[in-house]
């Protein structure tokens, strides 16, 4: 930590390296910089790049060309890794970088909001709105789902409209877990979050435990037998698509699966592979954005 002119202790700067590589080089260049210090390596497009939506299951594209971020601590090791690259042949440029409070940053724009008349969701740090409405805290991590994007808000409040009492609720695809903490907070019974990254599983978990709620969290291959009143899958259309045979498995004769991660351009194929099972009974947009109810013919 360095001094101001007044004698106060300011942020310390880091040295940033940026340099922009193919595809083939990036994961090369990653380990090289690691290698040689640096704190963090980030590939980010250039400005001008189509965006990668929705890889294939087990696979990590890359645009074609792209720019590698590093940040190093001291100007030594900048150089020195500034001049391998440029013995690479690539044309890597330093600047100083003022260091970041991280934590406000990933805190920013994250406030209390209220889903319906049922529901508050509150992010850890703030104060709950003394209003008497149930509310689940949730602390933003590895895993997404914070309830702010339209996809996770359309869940909510589906969620929040409907009688839960009882009922049996698999939170799939579950991230930080807020639908299925929402599901308890509202009344059901007995509620599994299913995630395939061990980090949601953990952050289900942790949430879990900060609301005082019972959810179950799982690897999808452990979900145990049995039937759903509801389901509920914010994901993505490809892999909603994959997964139809899995959750009209795990829905009961007359449960409810709301699916959500869908544009309105892939609302009718998604809906195709729930057919004839399923049928749609309700639709919710926002934007782009689609969350479709489908129950059972």
């Amino acid at each position: 930590m360095s001094t101001n002119s007044n004698g106060a202790e300011s942020p310390a700067a880091r040295i940033e390296l940026r340099v922009r590589a193919t595809a083939e080089q990036a994961w090369a260049l990653s380990e090289t910089l690691d290698l040689l210090g640096a704190l963090s390596v980030a590939l980010e497009p250039l400005e001008d790049s189509a965006p990668q939506l929705e890889p294939a299951p087990g696979t990590t594209p890359l645009w074609p060309e792209l720019e590698l971020s590093a940040l190093f601590a001291a100007s030594d090791q900048a150089g020195t890794a500034m001049r391998q690259l440029r013995g690479e042949g690539l044309d890597p440029v330093l600047a100083e970088c003022p260091e970041r409070d991280w934590v406000a940053v990933g805190r920013a724009g994250l406030e209390p909001f209220k889903v319906g008349d049922r529901l508050w969701i509150v992010p850890e740090w703030c104060d709950a709105p003394a209003t008497g409405v149930p509310t689940v805290r949730i602390a933003p991590g590895l895993a997404f789902g914070t309830g702010s994007h339209p996809t996770t808000a359309l869940c909510l409040e589906w969620l929040a409209g409907h009688d839960l009492a009882g009922k049996r609720v698999i939170d799939y695809g579950a991230g930080s877990g807020i639908l299925g903490l929402a599901a308890a907070r509202l009344g059901a019974a007995e509620v599994t979050a299913v995630d395939n990254e061990p980090q949601a599983l953990v952050a289900v978990r942790a949430n879990a435990e900060l609301n005082a709620l019972k959810v179950t969290a799982v690897a999808p291959g452990e979900l145990a037998a049995g039937k759903a009143d509801v389901i509920v899958a914010n994901i993505l259309a490809r892999p909603l698509v994959a997964l139809a045979p899995v959750l009209l498995g795990h829905l009961s004769p007359r449960g409810h699966l709301v699916l959500s991660g869908i544009t309105r351009g892939q609302a009718d194929v998604v809906a195709a592979a729930y057919a004839p099972d399923a049928r749609v009974t309700d639709a919710r947009h926002r934007g782009d954005w689609v969350c479709m109810e489908l129950r059972r013919d």
